[in-house]
């Protein structure tokens, strides 16, 4: 159950600040799909989330590579040995180990959304100042983004030129 519990924190953290590849910044890309309802909309994110959230991260080599590292860790703490802790981190990485992980999650809630029908498309400037002014998680920022979402100009107009990443990990 370790695992999944980092797998929660992993996912809250990408989905808030993950940078996306070079073409784009986070949050300057949502997810629309024509006449989508508010309802289905909802749905349909909450179970990509959950899918992503849930997703049996046990097995994986970045997974595995962090209790390597929690062990070798929790055996220099045993001996206070500093230089050693330096080597460990440069050694094991974590860092890497949890982008390996956001990643994996984030590919999975992509190939969700994609296929249930949705499609990636960029914010213009004047939306993404709009979004900013709306706080995280709220019922007004839900709202606007679905009043893009839906729109088939916008999803037109607005859409990414590349195809989400299918999931590498089951």
């Amino acid at each position: 159950m370790q695992a999944k519990r980092a797998a929660y924190l992993v996912l809250a953290t990408a989905l808030l600040a993950t940078p996306l590849p070079a073409a784009a910044r986070a949050g300057e890309i949502s997810w629309g799909r024509p006449g989508v309802s508010i309802d289905t909309y909802s749905a349909d994110a909450t179970a990509c989330v959950n899918k992503a959230v849930n997703l049996d991260i046990t097995d994986t080599e970045a997974v595995q590579r962090l209790i390597q590292a929690s062990r070798a860790l929790a055996t220099i703490e045993t001996n206070m040995d500093i230089l050693s802790h330096a080597r460990m981190r440069d050694g094991y990485r974590p860092d890497r180990q949890f982008e390996a992980i956001k990643s994996l999650q984030q590919t999975t809630l992509d190939a969700c959304l994609a296929e249930r029908g949705y499609r990636q498309f960029r914010l213009t400037d004047a939306q993404l100042r709009q979004l900013r002014r709306l706080e995280q998680g709220s019922a007004e920022r839900r709202a606007f983004l679905h009043r893009l979402a839906p729109d088939p100009e916008v999803l037109r107009r607005q859409a990414l030129d590349h195809p989400p990443l299918q999931p590498t990990q089951g």
